[in-house]
């Protein structure tokens, strides 16, 4: 495990090379009296706080990496004696949870039973937080299915709007539970759209003096057919003057093709207004909804190119191509975190966010179901520092002598580190700050040797080190005296 300490003096000193191997996680030393003189200092700031459970957790990890330390049985001894303390806070947490859970204040709940499971005190334990979690979700499955009925109908007859009010009003009830993200894309999608046809019926009424023609000929009175002048749209479809009389056609209609299954019509109506960036986000949403995934795919592809459009309209073309070799974690399901493992840190899920809550010490949550080789890794995540506090890293760690990663720090800046059997490499850039309290998305990149990182717009400096490609391990979210949000993690290689 890298020493988080250790990792911010290294920043600090810019590239120091052996300081930095240590920081990295070289080796341990061949004594076992630096690595308990590190643990009694944790155990004892625990204590301090009254957080037993953690200082137990930091003794079994102790024990854990040195089993034959001449301090292992001093260790043994201070784990008995936390052992009733650590089991009474565990079950204090659970109490708590439980009378949310009766109060039906699941997401509170959940912030608790998240904490349990990532904590990880006992197999019984999690198991009871686990069934705390589905105890929730059965409960509001039915009000639910009920809210999805009556969006589904109002969708199925293109009111939007009314979609998107319906989902929101009913969002809080779901709070907490994985109904919540379903809630919540059926609104945000929904309200998308809506907004879309609200610009395109703007773009009407103001070319209203020059109207635009339909691409397609209309019959009209006299039996000529002939290309009507569109003179007004809104979200349930559009009206056309043709030799002077009015005539309506619906979407939904014309999305159909009278029943086929060809859109072509529906787009060309759409392409007449140059539709950009959000315009093409929000169409691909309504096609691929609809079933055109095909014609939902280039509208995505051109969403894509704009960088604040880029990682939803990349996101949708994932699930339309069914992305191998990817996992998402979104945390709108506690469950999730049944993937993940803490050894430091108060780990919860608050709001749709797995946040790392403690202000003091170090944090280390690690992603113990999936490994990942580093040749053509890719990941994103977005990031919430609410305080300029502290140090904020990711680290795909392999081994002791092997690892790579980067840091967020307030007083250093970004770094980006790797270490290769011993041979260790840190680019910085000392002058980036991450935005106080604003979410931010990262992305993330390793193709061949070569490591690359965005934050938002913002390239930052690349890492070069040979041997990187051949890394495979688990990845760390770490955290050193700072608090720091979660949420929309992706992981995928490329080419495995």
């Amino acid at each position: 495990m890298v020493d988080m300490i250790e990792l911010r003096r290294i920043l600090a000193a810019a590239l120091a090379a052996t300081v930095c191997t240590c920081a990295l996680g070289a080796a341990p030393a061949r004594s076992g009296e630096p690595a308990w003189e590190r643990c009694r200092k944790r155990v004892g700031e625990h204590k301090f706080d009254s957080d037993y459970d953690a200082a137990r957790t930091r003794l079994k990890a102790f024990l854990a990496a040195n089993p034959a330390s001449e301090h292992a049985a001093e260790a043994r001894k201070e784990l008995e004696s936390l052992e009733s303390f650590a089991e009474k806070q565990i079950e204090g947490i659970y109490k708590r949870a439980r009378s949310f859970s009766d109060g039906r204040r699941f997401d509170k709940a959940l912030e608790l039973y998240t904490e349990i499971i990532t904590r990880s005190p006992s197999p019984e334990w999690v198991k009871r937080a686990r069934e705390g979690i589905e105890r929730n979700d059965k409960a509001t499955e039915p009000l639910f299915a009920a809210v999805k009925k009556k969006c589904d109908q109002l969708l199925a007859e293109w009111k939007y709007a009314e979609a998107a009010k319906t989902a929101a009003k009913s969002a809080e009830d779901f709070l907490g539970t994985k109904w919540a993200d379903f809630s919540e894309k059926i609104g945000s999608e929904s309200k998308e759209i809506s907004e879309f046809f609200v610009r395109l019926g703007l773009k009407v009424e103001k070319g209203k003096s020059s109207p635009r023609k339909t691409p397609f000929k209309i019959k009209d009175l006299s039996g000529w057919y002939v290309r009507g002048k569109i003179v007004r749209a809104d979200e349930q479809g559009f009206m056309c003057t043709v030799t002077g009389a009015g005539r309506t056609y619906a979407w939904k209609d014309l999305l159909s093709d009278k029943g086929g299954q060809n859109p072509k019509r529906f787009l060309e109506i759409m392409d007449l207004y140059q539709p950009e960036g959000r315009d093409q986000l929000a169409l691909g949403i309504l096609l691929y909804r609809r079933g055109f995934k095909s014609q939902a795919a280039d509208r995505f592809r051109v969403a894509a190119k704009r960088g604040d459009l880029s990682d939803r309209a990349e996101r949708y073309l994932d699930l339309i191509g069914g992305t191998l070799n990817r996992v998402a974690y979104d945390f709108s399901s506690g469950l999730q975190l049944m993937d993940w493992h803490a050894s430091g840190g108060r780990w919860r899920i608050v709001k749709g966010r797995l946040v790392q809550e403690g202000e003091k010490g170090e944090g280390d949550l690690k992603l113990v179901r999936h490994k990942y080789k580093a040749r053509e890794v890719r990941f994103f995540f977005e990031l919430t520092a609410p305080s300029p506090k502290g140090l904020v890293s990711v680290v795909l760690v392999q081994d002791d002598r092997n690892s790579f990663g980067f840091a967020f720090s307030p007083e250093e800046g970004y770094s980006a580190f790797g270490s290769i059997e011993g041979n260790v490499k840190t680019v910085k850039d000392a002058r980036f700050r991450l935005p106080r309290g604003r979410k931010v998305r990262v992305r993330c990149g390793l193709k061949g040797d070569t490591f690359a990182l965005s934050v938002g717009n913002r390239k930052l400096p690349r890492l070069k080190l040979a041997g990187l490609s051949r890394l495979e391990g688990h990845f760390h979210l770490r955290s050193l005296g700072a608090k720091a949000g979660f949420d929309n993690i992706v992981i995928r290689n490329i080419k495995d």
